[in-house]
């Protein structure tokens, strides 16, 4: 009896995709700088579970620094009038619109988000956060109050300093902005010598 030979099939190589490592830095006083302590964290692909990126691991040293530089911005930017914070926050909404596609990719690329349904979504409403504070900067009023016949009590708005907020991870980009453009554009109620803050800082967990 005749017996056929069987060969195994040649494997097939899986293609691999290469992601080009980013190395991220942070912003502190205008200049792009690593951590103090030089550590680095990873960033992965959750699809792939391949590295996509590096980005400094701040501390406390960094967190002190970037509170200090803020504290010597704030006095310049506290005097500068509301509208035109408001044209700041134009800007960035129109640099924002103009790199929506690769924002897009990226928030798919770090967090999952499916590119069509949340990652395009989330970069446009990104820019229409900046935009709205923007057109609402020159809006800020305070009030009047009577307070008998002959009294009023008026209010003032001011800036009040410096704010830190803390950012979920489920969707970076957009809390982000709600984070930065709110306290950018405000001001805050002086009335009677007492003030207050109105900035959120959404912590997760």
């Amino acid at each position: 009896m005749a017996v056929a030979e069987q060969t195994p099939a040649p494997a097939v190589a899986e293609p691999v995709t290469t992601v080009e490592l980013r190395h991220a830095r942070m912003l502190i006083d205008g200049t792009w700088v690593d951590s103090m302590s030089g550590k680095l964290l990873s960033v992965e692909n959750p699809a792939k579970r391949c590295p996509i990126a590096e980005v400094p691991r701040g501390d406390t040293a960094d967190v002190n620094g970037g509170v200090e530089a803020a504290a010597r911005a704030f006095p310049a930017w506290s005097r500068v009038a509301p509208r035109d914070r408001g044209r700041v926050l134009l800007r960035i909404a129109e640099a924002l619109e103009t790199r929506a596609e690769e924002l897009a990719r990226t928030i798919a690329l770090e967090t999952g988000n499916a590119l069509w349904t949340q990652a395009r979504p989330e970069a446009r409403l990104t820019a229409d956060i900046f935009r709205y504070f923007g057109g609402l900067a020159g809006e800020l009023k305070g009030e009047t109050i009577p307070l008998g016949e002959h009294m009023l009590s008026y209010t003032r708005r001011e800036p009040i300093g410096v704010v830190g907020a803390i950012i979920p991870w489920n969707a970076p980009v957009l809390l982000g902005a709600e984070n930065r453009a709110g306290p950018m554009r405000r001001q805050h109620d002086r009335a009677q010598g007492r003030r207050g803050c109105a900035a959120r800082c959404p912590i997760d967990g």
